[in-house]
């Protein structure tokens, strides 16, 4: 993906906002996608990863129909967003 700043990108301050050309509304959209709202894979349980993770390793398992954490390495332990083992 091309994160330059395109040309015509142009923001204005008014009152604490800021206002930008559709072109810089586009530019900045692609860049709160790419880089906050990472893409979380979707695998059924029989297909969790369990190489080169780390705690905080987020996936959606399609078997159980939820998004789970990986809260430990060793064992490997994956938690629901109640905080309950999965």
């Amino acid at each position: 993906m091309n994160l330059d700043v395109p040309s015509g990108a142009i923001a204005e301050v008014k009152e604490g906002l800021i206002y930008g050309t559709p072109t810089l509304m586009t530019f900045l959209k692609k860049l709160v996608d790419c880089c906050l709202n990472p893409r979380v894979q979707r695998l059924a349980t029989v297909d969790r990863p369990t190489r080169y993770i780390e705690p905080g390793y987020m996936i959606y398992d399609t078997t159980i129909n939820k998004l789970i954490i990986l809260q430990t390495v060793t064992p490997i332990q994956w938690r629901d967003a109640m905080g309950n083992i999965v």
